[in-house]
């Protein structure tokens, strides 16, 4: 401990003087945490939010802590390294979380012993979670990441298997694991030392270090108490992902018998990666009867996996053909229609010709996802005619579908209906359109219809429109003729200061002149109570899921969404995006990626974690979240502290299992907040 006195009194010395403390006239911590809070929310002077960790009370300190961090800015590093010795437990997991956050600034001049600093000094720390931080360092050298690995892998602080973990994955051209570290991991996914079973068997995945024995046994996981269910299925999932891979080092004949053994399995995020990996290893050799037996799998998930896989697998089995022709009969009005559209693209993939007859039902759907999968299977097929009606489709994602498509194939005929959709409302579509525009031959004529869609779009006064106006700016650049500023002048004073930065360099390119962004910041919205409440999600399906909203790790987060929920934002809404064995994605009005509330939330990385039923808020980029949140069907790892994790699914006991069943395009019926 004197060591790291000394060494944190060092960096100190060397850290960034503030200026004087402002004046508090919030009293209460109440009206401090909120005094933070909005601080926090409008990414004010840093010295504000010093004054606020300063402070004495936790709950306002843990806000301004991890501000500071999430600015991403390795100036603040040092100021936040005393935190790491805080007394109270709170404050110090908070000043984990920050200076990890920190650190993904960029590296300042003359400073490059800044991460073997602080890595000595979270060795040192007395926060449980400094382990999980070592493991997210921004290391540069093999040395700091064996200093890492061998503390973590001697004992340092629980949860050790989670620092390796993120140290292998994140450092792959670095690390070489020492055999008594794979030792020590192999020996916890074989039970024969206590640990973190999951992320030790990650650790070794990612460190490309799991050997025969130790994949048979992960393999062959089970739980030997009932609540471990979930969790010995979780450590199956990830073993059956590395029999996909090849990451096992299994015999061909022990690898056979384990993939087929877990096509059986009983949870279905199992069956979902065994699938995969018949698919992959073994179906070339052993035929597809078993893809086609899980068709019928009670996880739609895993027969969707089936259905997606036999578009390529066993190409010249006509009864592999005669089955998906079969199964892609034209799906009901009302109800799922996903095993019809799947098993359709997978056809086409399969035999276009034999596609043909069934397209026409599929094009004139009446459900626009179906379309908007008449279009994938177009592409697959090569039916330019069939993508022409498409991309003049009255909704706004099925012709977003079909714009890049069509180009590829024949850009004579996608031209008109690419600038005919630069008149359309949807950001995704815009977007879309823009980048096709810019690929055109460069021409002058183009810019009066990107100029008005930018005019247009910015007219709107939502930050939510960045991505879309950044595309335009960029078409416009290709386009314009020298000196042609005009619809980009303007934007100098954008309310988004990256959109002021791009039309900045824009002009630059076009004129050669100086100019600089002077961006006008709009004023944020309201923040909203943050008192601790839940939330329960009832679909239109009649199923319900609650939520635990985190108000300490993430309150900015919590209090938007409580706000939105409350004015009934969510109700009709749809979970647009469902990924098998990662996560579902909710909350766009436009039900895309690129269209959500009309003003960004500030990012609250900290060390919460991506594991099974967390909910965390989608983004871009930093500080880009627009309310669309997204829910981890499995543990995440990968995500971990690159997001805001600001709910966990909760309520009934079978809570999960509501959410295992969404499939893409369900319906919310609303959201209601329980004080």
């Amino acid at each position: 401990m004197k060591a790291a006195g000394a060494l944190l009194a060092v960096l100190l010395l060397a850290a960034p003087q503030g200026q004087p403390a402002r004046s508090q006239k919030a009293t209460t911590p109440q009206g401090l945490r909120l005094a933070a809070l909005m601080e926090a929310d409008s990414l004010a002077d840093p010295q504000r939010l010093l004054n606020y960790a300063n402070g004495g009370d936790p709950a306002v300190q843990g806000v301004a802590i991890r501000a500071l961090g999430n600015r991403r800015d390795r100036s603040l590093t040092r100021l936040l390294l005393p935190f790491l010795q805080a007394s109270d437990e709170r404050v110090r997991d908070e000043a984990v979380g920050a200076v990890v956050q920190s650190l993904k600034g960029e590296p300042l001049p003359g400073d490059p012993e800044l991460v073997p600093a602080v890595e000595r000094l979270l060795m040192s720390a007395a926060s449980p979670m400094a382990s999980w931080a070592l493991g997210h360092l921004p290391y540069t050298t093999a040395e700091e990441v064996k200093t890492a690995e061998r503390f973590l892998a001697d004992g340092g602080h629980p949860p050790l298997a989670d620092g390796l973990e993120a140290l292998a994955r994140r450092n792959p051209k670095l690390v070489s694991f020492d055999p008594e570290t794979i030792g020590r991991l192999a020996a916890v996914v074989k039970r024969e030392a206590p640990g973190a079973w999951y992320a030790s068997l990650g650790a070794l995945l990612a460190a490309h270090a799991l050997d025969a024995d130790t994949a048979k046994a992960a393999v062959e996981f089970t739980a030997r108490k009932p609540e471990e269910d979930e969790d010995a299925a979780e450590v199956r999932r990830l073993a059956t992902t590395a029999l996909s891979g090849g990451a096992a080092p299994l015999s061909a004949v022990e690898r056979s018998a384990a993939i087929t053994r877990l096509l059986g399995d009983p949870w279905y995020t199992v069956r979902y990666e065994a699938v995969r990996a018949y698919a992959r290893r073994e179906a070339a050799s052993r035929g597809c009867q078993p893809l086609i037996d899980v068709i019928r799998d009670t996880s739609l998930h895993v027969a969707l996996a089936a259905l997606d896989a036999l578009g390529q697998s066993c190409p010249t089995d006509d009864a592999i053909t005669d089955r998906l022709v079969a199964e892609s009969r034209t799906p009901p009005p009302m109800g799922s229609w996903h095993r019809e559209a799947h098993a359709f693209v997978a056809l086409a993939k399969r035999a276009p010709e034999r596609a043909v007859i069934s397209m026409p039902a599929f094009r004139q759907h009446t459900v626009w996802q179906v379309r908007m999968y008449a279009a994938r299977a177009a592409e697959a097929m090569k039916d330019v005619p069939t993508l022409q009606i498409l991309a003049q489709d009255s909704t706004d994602n099925v012709v977003e579908a079909a714009l890049g498509p069509l180009r590829k194939l024949d850009p004579a005929a996608a031209e008109a209906p690419i600038l005919a959709a630069l008149k359309r409302p949807d950001y995704q579509l815009l977007r879309t359109a823009a980048l096709l525009v810019k690929e055109f031959t460069p021409g002058p004529k183009l810019v009066p219809p990107l100029a008005d869609a930018l005019a247009r779009v910015t007219k709107e006064n939502k930050d939510t429109s960045r991505d879309t106006r950044l595309a335009l700016i960029d078409a416009i650049r290709a386009h314009a003729q020298k000196g042609d500023t005009t619809a980009l002048t303007a934007l100098l004073k954008d309310y988004d200061g990256v959109v002021a930065t791009a039309a900045a360099a824009a002009i630059r390119s076009l004129t050669g002149e100086a100019v600089r962004p002077a961006p006008v910041p709009k004023p944020r919205p309201s923040i909203g109570p943050v008192t601790p409440v839940h939330a329960i999600v009832r679909m239109k399906s009649g199923g319900w899921f609650g939520l635990d909203l985190g108000f300490d790790r993430a309150p900015l987060a919590a209090a938007r969404f409580v706000r939105l929920a409350e004015s009934h934002y969510y109700d009709g809404l749809s979970f647009h995006r469902v990924v098998s064995n990662f996560v579902i994605q909710g909350g766009s009005p436009g039900a895309n990626e690129y269209a959500g509330d009309r003003d960004y939330m500030r990012d609250e990385m900290g060390v919460a974690r991506n594991t099974r039923g967390s909910v965390g808020v989608s983004t871009r980029g930093a500080n880009t979240g627009d309310a669309q949140l997204y829910i981890n069907l499995v543990t995440n790892q990968r995500l971990d502290g690159d997001f805001t994790i600001f709910a966990t699914v909760a309520g009934a006991r079978d809570a999960m299992s509501v959410v295992d069943q969404i499939a893409e395009g369900d319906e919310i019926l609303r959201i209601e907040i329980i004080r």
